[in-house]
């Protein structure tokens, strides 16, 4: 198989004043089996916060395009990483946002091969995070998502990575995506019609195959 690409996107929503918890958290691969299931004999790496980490990846991916931007309590990420590239950080990517699940987060993210059937999807709820690979028919209902689009022809980081550590909630707000002369849609669907995010209701992830 020829070297790819893999696309990092999704959103996750926190609960009012939790979202700063999160970014000072430490995170730790080590602390999640299924990472280990997941990217058998890949590295860890020490642990370092979630804050530290959102400033480390752009600088890792192979491409410069890794973004974490917050408006309000929600969060949107989109990213590409050479394949090589995310080999060596995929378990820490993984706990990155599987983390947020102990800070009240809700939401999905897809980790999805360009131009091949590999895909990885992780969702956040009800205080805890699933991490599994995805089936065929799962790749392909992700490798219809929007944000594909806005990662693929639009997207870009619109300034120099802060230093390790340097980030806040509102420096991480005044990161965006480059204004363009069509909308996209960004994000996918984080509760049914009826829910709440954050609430109680059961979610059926955004990669799952209907």
């Amino acid at each position: 198989m020829n070297a790819y690409d893999v696309a990092v996107f999704g959103n996750l929503t926190f609960r009012k004043r939790k979202l700063e918890s999160w970014l000072a958290e430490p995170v730790d691969s080590r602390a999640f089996r299924s990472i280990a299931r997941v990217f058998p004999k890949r590295r860890h790496h020490p642990a370092l916060s979630a804050r530290e980490i959102i400033s480390l990846l752009p600088t890792q991916s192979g491409h410069g395009l890794f973004d974490v931007s917050i408006d309000g309590g929600e969060v949107r990420i989109h990213g590409l990483f050479a394949q090589d590239a995310f080999d060596v950080f995929c378990r820490q990517i993984a706990a990155l946002f599987m983390s947020a699940g102990a800070f009240g987060a809700t939401g999905d993210l897809c980790m999805l091969g360009q131009g091949v059937f590999v895909g990885y999807g992780i969702s956040v709820g009800e205080g805890e995070a699933t991490l599994l690979v995805l089936s065929d028919d799962e790749v392909q209902n992700a490798s219809m998502a929007p944000e594909l689009d806005t990662i693929s022809g639009y997207f870009q980081l619109s300034e120099i990575p802060h230093a390790p550590g340097t980030l806040s909630a509102d420096d991480l707000a005044s990161r965006h995506l480059l204004d363009v002369s069509r909308p996209r849609g960004l994000g996918i669907p984080l509760v049914p019609a009826g829910g709440t995010p954050g609430g109680t209701t059961k979610r059926s992830p955004s990669f799952v195959a209907e």
